[in-house]
């Protein structure tokens, strides 16, 4: 919970309200964090199963020589491909709109800090933003969870592609 303490931090006409609210945002910024690691922790466990199961089809198949696959196990590999694929087009979304979500949530955060708040220097999510704007190529720990989301989708484009072709041939 937030003090008060008028004569050092805040600005004359600050209000309870205004420090409630300033209050709720700041728990909504932490849940939408909470909401985004959860997501890339569900989403990846479930892309890395996908692959462990693939990997558990195909070793037995894997020869010297070449690869030995029936058209069955073909067919299987592209459907797991296709699931794999679809959850990791729905993970990149998911971790696109978070990161929208928690960089307005910043922004909001830092205009309600500049209202209320007597010197810049105790606005955290000021000095967040505005350092984030600073930056000439914005890049942040979210984009680590972009960036896994699209190495797993071009894994599984990798795999469909494959099967898909010794599907055909």
């Amino acid at each position: 919970m937030i003090v008060r303490n008028d004569d050092i931090l805040l600005k004359d006409g600050t209000s309870d309200k205004d420090l409630k609210i300033y209050e709720i945002y700041i728990q909504r910024i932490k849940y939408e964090g909470d909401l985004f690691w959860s997501r890339f922790k569900i989403f990846f466990g479930f892309n890395s199963g996908v692959l462990i199961i693939l990997g558990y089809i195909i070793q037995p198949h894997l020869t010297p020589n070449c690869f030995d696959f029936t058209k069955c196990i073909l067919i299987t590999i592209f459907l797991l491909s296709l699931v794999g694929f679809s959850f990791s087009v729905i993970w990149l979304k998911s971790i696109q709109d978070g990161k929208h979500w928690i960089l307005f949530f910043n922004s909001l955060l830092s205009n309600i800090e500049m209202e209320i708040f007597k010197n810049k220097k105790y606005a955290m999510y000021f000095q967040i933003t505005e350092d984030y704007n600073k930056q000439k190529i914005k890049k942040d720990v979210m984009d680590l969870g972009i960036y896994v989301s699209d190495g797993f989708i071009i894994i599984w484009i990798f795999f469909i592609s494959i099967s898909g072709c010794a599907i055909v041939l």
